[in-house]
């Protein structure tokens, strides 16, 4: 397989970007500490942030709940969690 160019890596990204603004669904990045890097406007929404707020919610732990448990779990062992 070639190496990719970068008009691939564009391509690429403007379909994830795409996907993750018109998805339905809420999408979000966290850091390894479970702090939110950005979200959708799907999850801004869910949360009822405004778009002016969303700024200042992103950085802020996620809420101590199961998945944020399951989450950790799979950043300190590397494994998908038991039982599963």
């Amino acid at each position: 397989m070639p190496p990719e160019n970068g008009s691939a890596n564009r391509g690429r990204f403007t379909e994830l970007d795409l996907l993750y603004r018109r998805s339905p669904v809420g999408l979000a990045i966290l850091d390894r500490e479970l702090r939110f890097l950005h979200m959708n406007e799907a999850l801004a929404e869910f949360h009822g942030i405004s778009a002016e707020d969303r700024a200042s919610y992103l950085q802020k732990p996620y809420s101590p709940t199961n998945l944020g448990r399951l989450v950790r779990e799979v950043l300190d062992g590397g494994d998908k969690p038991a039982n599963s």
